[in-house]
Parts: C-alpha cells; structure tokens; sequence
C-alpha cells in the first residue's frame, strides 16, 4: 500500500496520474478487513500502473544469495528492507 497510495489523487509529485478506478480500488483496498479481497483489490491496481497505464516501469529488481551453515536455524531472508533477521537464529 505504501507505493500503491503514492499514486492517487492526480498528484503533480507523481505525474499528475487520474484514474478514479485507480483511485477506488486503493481507497477501498484502505478499509478492507478480508485480506484475499484486499490483496486482489492492490493487484487490479498494480496491473492498472503497470500493465494497462504504464505509469510505471520497475527496470531493477535487487538480489541475493546466502550461504549459511547447516548447523545455523531459524535465519530469516527478507526480499526487502533488512537483508536479515537474527531474531529468531539459532546453533544446532
């Protein structure tokens, strides 16, 4: 929701974009309590940018490899923010 919001409203900040379906499936996306309906609602927006509008064009997708040992558990990898999170780590 983050990004997806940025995109509402016609601001000049972002190209000055008008869809009003846009604009209804994110303000409905905020108050929805289901989260497959919401999660569905965010997709027909994101394909809305992407696919159909073409407002924006992702060009880089950052990625990564991790070599760990096999006696270290609980790693969690994120695809983004913090690369890892050692909270829940531990040794075998």
């Amino acid at each position: 929701m983050t990004y997806l919001d940025l995109w509402t409203n016609g601001t000049p900040y972002r190209g000055s974009y008008q869809n009003e379906k846009y604009n209804k499936l994110i303000n409905d996306a905020r108050v929805e309590t289901d989260d497959a309906k919401r999660l569905d609602m965010l997709l027909q927006a994101e394909n809305l940018l992407i696919d159909e509008d073409v407002i924006v064009a992702p060009l880089y997708h950052r990625g990564s490899a991790t070599l760990t040992k096999s006696n270290v558990k609980g790693l969690i990898n994120h695809p983004f923010g913090p690369d890892v999170e050692f909270k829940y780590a531990y040794f075998e």
